[in-house]
């Protein structure tokens, strides 16, 4: 007879895991090892997966295939998109010497860049008018 497989967030509700009687892939495993030794781990066990050494300032990314891990360089992609939710949001952007002044609605802020200028506006933005605000 075939063992259950059990995987995911399932594990994290129990105290100890029966290794034995569960069908774990090596991935699953990793997962558990890592929160038994108190590691900080974020994601789906079954997938993929995380955990950030602080002493090599260094986040680590398990996955059960490339496909699975997306890289998202914040001066590209995350930028990109900063830019069009601020043009979303119908922010006007003025330069004042080196600085970039970005007004969202009711929102002022400056910034180095256009970029760094509107993700400040979007945060306040989003900070002040937030429902839970």
């Amino acid at each position: 007879m075939a063992k259950p497989h059990t995987s995911g967030l399932n594990f994290a509700m129990e105290n100890t895991l029966d290794i034995d009687n569960l069908d774990l892939t090596t991935l699953e495993m990793l997962y558990h090892m890592h929160q038994l030794d108190g590691v900080a781990v974020v994601g789906d066990p079954a997938h993929a997966f995380a955990t950030y050494h602080a002493d090599k300032k260094a986040l680590y990314i398990f996955a059960e295939s490339p496909d699975r891990v997306h890289m998202v360089a914040h001066q590209t992609d995350s930028l990109f998109w900063v830019l069009k939710s601020a043009q979303e949001e119908g922010a006007s952007f003025n330069v004042c010497g080196d600085k970039v002044i970005c007004v969202v609605s009711d929102v002022v802020a400056e910034g180095v860049s256009y970029a760094d200028a509107a993700l400040r506006a979007i945060l306040k933005y989003k900070q002040i008018h937030s429902p839970a605000a």
